[in-house]
């Protein structure tokens, strides 16, 4: 579980903050529809710079449940389990695992969701976007 964690935080740790990042606009009920799957991490975007998986590295899903939680589970089936809340009026989900802050969902779509790290916290640089594939 702390591999893949880790490799989350690694992730997250490879630029900063985009200005001009997307939000949400979804009622709460069809970003719940659209939100509660299993996804697939595609790669990483600094700034213009797409950063494919590298060969080798350990591959990770969230999976989204609607009561309000997730997983992040590893390619050994080991997960770490967090919670989501959605803030319509800042049009973003936060995620946070053991009362931490982690990540933001900024988009989503039928088949992508995109991800930043949370301003003011321990965790990665801002500015780095994670996207994430839907497994069908």
């Amino acid at each position: 579980m702390t591999k893949t964690f880790n490799l989350l935080i690694f992730c997250f740790f490879i630029g900063s903050f985009l200005s001009n990042a997307q939000s949400l606009t979804q009622t709460k009920e069809e970003l719940t529809q659209l939100l509660c799957k299993r996804w697939d991490i595609n790669y990483a975007k600094i700034g213009e710079m797409k950063i494919e998986q590298m060969p080798g590295a350990s591959d990770f899903d969230i999976l989204f449940d609607k009561d309000g939680t997730y997983e992040i589970i590893n390619a050994d089936g080991e997960a770490n389990k967090g919670k989501w809340t959605y803030y319509p009026k800042k049009q973003f989900v936060q995620m946070e695992i053991n009362d931490r802050q982690t990540l933001r969902v900024i988009d989503i779509s039928e088949n992508k969701l995109i991800c930043t790290s949370t301003p003011g916290t321990d965790g990665p640089p801002m500015n780095t976007e994670i996207h994430f594939k839907l497994i069908n």
